[in-house]
């Protein structure tokens, strides 16, 4: 864990924990009075369907002995995570007005080693400073991507934003197997999915993702150009809100030009035939008009579009 200036961009790791709260963890130092952690762990499976762990963290608040979390009762909330990357437990920081009570685990009567196990869901958004590619025995040697991500956020406890950092496997399954190449050192992304695995050596939780999405550090070919005005329709279909006014009203007091035909289309100022058929002398017809005025005195000239 190691420290940063306050004015560094944040990239925080979200958990959606569900478990048994424990017993209240150990008073807070004076400085941080006020806030409330309870023990706890998170059941993965392992890597690989290895050894199962629980591993110890805190369910950690800030509110009085009030809001305290009751021991045995299972709890469901999204919490952020403050990792340490040592043997110091991490914490998972909530806020009380979110977190849901189901009940004493001994009177949902269910078990929560295996109920529980690999249901913690992980949203976590850094910056990818390792990447390893391993064969996995579990697809049949094909590679799996194992990227390192980079962590930073602002940590209640010592006020100051801390980095820490987590692993991620990409298996090559039918959904993930391109998505490998997302991978490039340097990027920001975020990986979700379950909590699998909890690296003993190097203090990492490992998680095994479903997907990945790149958030700054995309390749690009080049200035996009554009294939059609903003906001045009495509397809020849013209909706009815930005459709040519001349469509619609015969009467015009002045010409304008079409917008969507590319050429200048032109309107007499007043084509309104009089009782005669014939059009007023005060309008004077254009060249391009002539067909139309050469219809039947007793037909009104159809307006097209």
């Amino acid at each position: 864990m190691s420290r940063t200036e306050s004015q560094q961009l944040s990239h925080p790791c979200r958990v959606i924990y569900c478990g048994e709260a424990g017993e209240e963890g150990p008073a807070p130092k004076p400085a941080n009075k006020g806030f409330l952690s309870h023990h706890a762990a998170i059941l993965p499976s392992g890597m690989n369907e290895g050894d199962e762990f629980a591993n110890p963290l805190y369910l950690t608040s800030y509110g009085s002995q009030a809001d305290s979390l009751t021991p045995g009762s299972l709890y469901g909330m999204t919490c952020k995570m403050i990792g340490t990357n040592d043997k110091n437990p991490d914490h998972l920081h909530f806020e009380n007005a979110n977190r849901i009570n189901f009940g004493v685990v001994e009177q949902l009567g269910i078990n929560v080693t295996s109920e529980m196990m690999d249901k913690v869901q992980i949203i976590a958004l850094g910056i990818i400073v390792g990447k390893d590619i391993i064969k996995d025995p579990a697809y049949k040697g094909k590679p799996t991507v194992v990227a390192t991500i980079k962590h930073t956020d602002y940590d209640p406890f010592t006020r100051m934003s801390i980095s820490w950092c987590t692993k991620h496997y990409i298996p090559p399954v039918r959904n993930m197997e391109r998505a490998q190449s997302l991978c490039v050192i340097g990027r920001e992304a975020q990986f979700t999915r379950v909590i699998k695995d909890y690296n003993t050596e190097k203090h990492m939780w490992e998680s095994e993702v479903n997907a990945i999405s790149v958030t700054l550090g995309h390749l690009t070919e080049g200035p996009l150009t554009p294939t059609k005005a903003m906001g045009r329709p495509t397809g020849g279909r013209i909706p009815l809100s930005v459709r040519s006014k001349a469509a619609k009203v015969v009467n015009k007091e002045e010409s304008r030009p079409d917008p969507y035909d590319g050429e200048p289309h032109h309107e007499a100022e007043n084509d309104t035939l009089d009782q005669s058929g014939s059009v007023p002398s005060s309008s004077a017809p254009l060249a391009s008009d002539s067909a139309k005025l050469a219809t039947p005195s007793n037909k009104r000239p159809r307006c097209e579009l």
